[in-house]
């Protein structure tokens, strides 16, 4: 057995030891209203409910923003295969995450050709505790399918000049939108990525040339994406600044992703969702976010110049918290208590620039290519 299939075996087998617990799980909270009590998963004769109507059209209008119509499909083809048997779709949930962890090592080596690297990250994403929400919750599926089609679309995108790949990816990227609202920002990342991989591949000028002209055809399809929420009715869900005041999020974000990143690195106390207090503009405050900003760009000026990995990390995961600071100010009610919104399943996609970030910095420090540390690892999992 070669590295590359060994790797993958081992990530595979990690993530079904531990999530495969969850087959025992049963339907709760909006599995009931998405799956159970919803018509249009049982059988093509209602797909145009699940292309037209928003995700909780069964309940108020209040949900109408949630337009995911990949996600209602999934579970029409899961009650094709199962039923209304839960242990079925809990089934779908981990082989989805095991497909977007090893489909993050198969890019990861794309872009670095480093196996270590690669594994490591991948198996940390596919074992981390922090994913419980997401991975044991159906109805939190849309993150693990975005992530599915995001990373298809990169390694599509990243392949030799060809009509088809490149169409394919584009076709990705919209099943990434049609799964969750916020691989809106993908452009942002298919540029970060391609730009990293032109420089670390050393590839030559026309293929960059190639890549770059191909740009905007990712915002075009961002842009008729949205022509669609409005031509269905459904709108544009936006962050209740009008109660909290824009500064709001720059003065709360700082002690929401901290909070983030403890739970990525000490996984203690996990619940779906919570909320927390927002943060007053004090001097402090600003003194904070202003070193948080001040830290955050040398970093990036720095790793771009002399390490691309840790640029990746860094850059992709400011990207995709990007609509997680929005939604902290999603729901009105809890603004106008002065509390913002944190859900973690939400950090499932900022959770990779984690992941390879982590994994970088530890291997300046420990041999992670040791056969026997990975065993040892895994046995403790």
């Amino acid at each position: 057995m070669n590295n590359k299939k060994a790797h993958i075996f081992f990530i595979i087998l990690s993530g079904l030891l531990a999530y495969i617990n969850s087959l025992g799980n049963g339907f709760v909270w909006d599995d009931i209203l998405l799956i159970v009590n919803n018509d249009a998963v049982r059988g093509p004769r209602l797909l145009g409910q699940a292309l037209l109507k928003p995700l909780f059209y069964l309940s108020d209008t209040a949900s109408t923003y949630y337009y995911r119509p990949i996600q209602t499909i999934s579970y029409m083809l899961d009650y094709a295969f199962f039923g209304l048997r839960p242990w079925g779709f809990h089934l779908v949930n981990v082989l989805m995450h095991l497909a977007v962890a090893v489909l993050l090592y198969i890019l990861l080596q794309r872009l670095f050709s480093q196996p270590h690297l690669s594994f490591w990250a991948a198996l940390l994403f596919v074992i981390h505790p922090l994913h419980t929400s997401v991975v044991c919750y159906i109805s939190s599926r849309a993150d693990m399918l975005a992530a599915f089609f995001i990373l298809g679309s990169i390694y599509l995108f990243l392949k030799e000049n060809s009509p088809l790949f490149f169409i394919s990816s584009l076709a990705f990227f919209l099943f990434a939108i049609l799964s969750k609202e916020s691989a809106i920002v993908f452009p942002a990342v298919l540029v970060i990525t391609s730009e990293v991989y032109i420089g670390t591949a050393k590839k030559e000028a026309s293929f960059a040339r190639g890549l770059r002209m191909r740009y905007g055809f990712f915002l075009f399809v961002a842009l008729a994406y949205l022509f669609l929420r409005k031509w269905l009715g459904l709108g544009v869900s936006m962050p209740a600044w009008h109660i909290t005041g824009f500064s709001a999020m720059f003065s709360t974000l700082p002690g929401v992703v901290f909070l983030y990143l403890k739970l990525a690195y000490l996984p203690f106390g996990l619940h779906i969702f919570r909320s927390v207090n927002m943060a007053g503009l004090s001097p402090a405050t600003m003194l904070s976010l202003a070193g948080c900003i001040f830290a955050s760009a040398s970093l990036i000026y720095y790793s771009w110049r002399h390490d691309k990995i840790i640029f990746f990390a860094g850059t992709i995961f400011a990207v995709w918290m990007i609509p997680v600071a929005a939604g902290m100010f999603i729901n009105p009610d809890y603004c106008a208590q002065g509390r913002v919104v944190m859900a973690e399943s939400w950090f499932y996609l900022p959770f990779i620039g984690i992941a390879i970030l982590t994994v970088r910095l530890l291997t300046g420090y420990v041999r992670l290519g040791d056969f026997r540390l990975k065993t040892a690892i895994l046995i403790t999992f």
